[in-house]
């Protein structure tokens, strides 16, 4: 038995970690630790106020229970080998190809992604969310380097629970008022166990959840505990692999007729600020509440968007008038890693790929002492040829294995 650490927490001491589930909505142990800088990531309680004609003046009478959702934003370092993890929860994976000398390429179009298990350990309380999906994913950049910002809804969340009773090798949850309270709990799982009236804990091992989603078993407990004692997950113990981030300084716009012309044409230099917006739609955010569950059943796809929003000087009328009056264009855009994704020094990359576009908004806002710059917003299309309005590539030293 050991005391509890009951000082306040640094949050920087904490992690994220994520796991790829076997189906949508079925938890993991993740095991593929990113360096977070930012999260806000919370369950959403939804209680239904009621405020009948009952002869009081209060504003609300008495809540009852709603239906729950998992929503959040999660600020990630962008780096070559996690990367396809985030695209994975939002876009369709193709099938990737390379080898251990040219790299491998990890494609992503639209169609219906992949879920996962995300847990981050707040103040050592980990926080663990299944069934999770991205929404939307922005780059943005700090100084150099590129950081991701994924927009997630999940469909359920397991934090803390009651215990009503915990002894030998069984544990039974508090299931009064949350039904299946083991929800997010997989077999293999370390459980620390809390005395409230000693202010010790003990972990001990999961090894099955009964078909009640209260009942666990468990190696052994040294203790006794007894209801209004708690049980939560073990922090996890975090390491990184991870290269060096995508960066500003090796970015790339190209511009052609086509998406291949344009993947091998001369770079355009944009300023920064320059970036784009990758969005997978949910016909609800926060999932589909059905009957029968207080959690959300389904992440249910609608339609796929990119936006690109470009800043950028123009010498003169006819080099605005080159670039903007060629209305069908196609667009890559390279983030290049100083990372190695093959031994013969081919370059760890993210790759956008907009095989149509037209000039939605060409704003030229004037400040005082400012330089002049057009704000241009590009409108990619659906592209007959290509079959496809965008395509997303991640090149890096990891075989498509990694993210299947």
């Amino acid at each position: 038995m050991a005391d509890l650490d009951v000082t306040e927490k640094q949050a920087s001491l904490g992690h994220c970690a994520i796991g790829l589930e076997p189906s949508s909505g079925s938890p993991v142990v993740p095991d593929v630790f990113v360096p977070l800088y930012s999260e806000d990531v919370a369950v959403n309680i939804n209680v239904d106020d009621d405020n009948p004609i009952v002869g009081i003046r209060e504003a609300r009478y008495k809540v009852f229970r709603g239906q729950e959702d998992y929503q959040g934003t999660i600020r990630i370092l962008a780096e070559p080998k996690t990367a396809p993890h985030l695209f994975n929860m939002l876009l369709l994976k193709g099938t990737s190809t390379g080898t251990p000398t040219t790299g491998f390429t990890h494609p992503f179009t639209l169609g219906k992604p992949d879920s996962y298990t995300l847990e981050i350990n707040k103040g050592d309380i980990p926080f663990r969310f299944f069934g999770v999906e991205a929404k939307a994913i922005t780059p943005a950049f700090e100084e150099n380097k590129m950081v991701l910002e994924v927009s997630l809804s999940a469909l359920g969340q397991f934090s803390v629970a009651r215990i009503t009773s915990a002894a030998s090798t069984t544990i039974v949850l508090d299931d009064s008022e949350r039904a299946n309270p083991a929800d997010g709990l997989v077999a293999g799982d370390t459980l620390r166990l809390y005395d409230v009236s000693a202010g010790t804990y003990e972990d001990v091992v999961l090894s099955d959840i009964a078909s009640d989603g209260k009942t666990l078993t468990v190696a052994s407990i040294s203790g006794t505990y007894v209801e209004g004692d708690y049980l939560w997950l073990k922090p996890l113990s975090p390491s990184y692999s991870l290269d060096e981030p995508f960066n500003w300084g090796r970015t790339e716009f190209r511009f052609a007729s086509g998406s291949a012309a344009a993947l091998s044409a001369t770079q355009v230099r944009v300023e920064k600020g320059s970036s784009w917006n990758l969005m997978h739609n949910l016909e609800d955010e926060a999932g589909a509440k059905r009957s029968g569950k207080y959690r959300p059943e389904a992440l249910v796809r609608t339609t796929g968007d990119l936006e690109v929003n470009l800043k950028k000087f123009f010498k003169d009328g006819q080099e605005q008038g080159r670039f903007l009056h060629r209305l069908s264009r196609a667009l890559v855009i390279r983030h290049f890693s100083p990372s190695d994704a093959g031994s013969d020094g081919t370059d760890s990359e993210l790759r956008i790929t907009v095989s149509e576009f037209y000039a939605r908004e060409n704003t030229v806002p004037l400040a005082t002492g400012e330089i002049v710059y057009n704000n241009i917003v590009l409108a990619p299309v659906y592209n007959s040829s290509d079959s496809q309005m965008f395509k997303i590539e991640i090149v890096n030293s990891l075989a498509g294995a990694n993210y299947e």
